[in-house]
């Protein structure tokens, strides 16, 4: 199952805590981005509401720009089990902000697929 946190034709301020964002709900649920820094109480709510944060298994960085990458050391935090799914850059980007140790990382780059 999908669960998605922004529907732009009921919300169209995407800068909320609704902020565009997927959870995939499988057997290894992923979620996608980490929303808004400014709004990461917010989201971390909404989405502790949907799934324990724990049973977080990967985070997927569509980007490593700011309004994806929020709540990103939140969630691993809460997710001692997560890794976190970008690229060789995303993670060179987020190491000038946010590090992330590396045995928490799962580097996928172009070309490359996780299965």
């Amino acid at each position: 199952m999908i669960v998605g946190f922004w529907n732009p034709k009921r919300n169209p301020r995407p800068f909320d805590s609704r902020a565009p964002f997927l959870l995939i709900l499988a057997r290894s649920p992923v979620a996608e981005n980490t929303g808004v820094a400014a709004l990461e109480g917010a989201f971390l709510e909404r989405l502790a509401a949907t799934i324990d944060l724990a049973d977080i298994r990967w985070i997927w960085l569509t980007h490593t720009d700011a309004d994806h990458t929020g709540a990103l050391e939140a969630v691993l935090r809460a997710a001692p089990e997560c890794r976190l799914v970008t690229t060789f850059l995303g993670m060179g980007k987020l190491g000038l902000s946010q590090p992330v140790a590396p045995e928490r990382v799962f580097l996928l780059n172009p070309g490359q697929s996780l299965a």
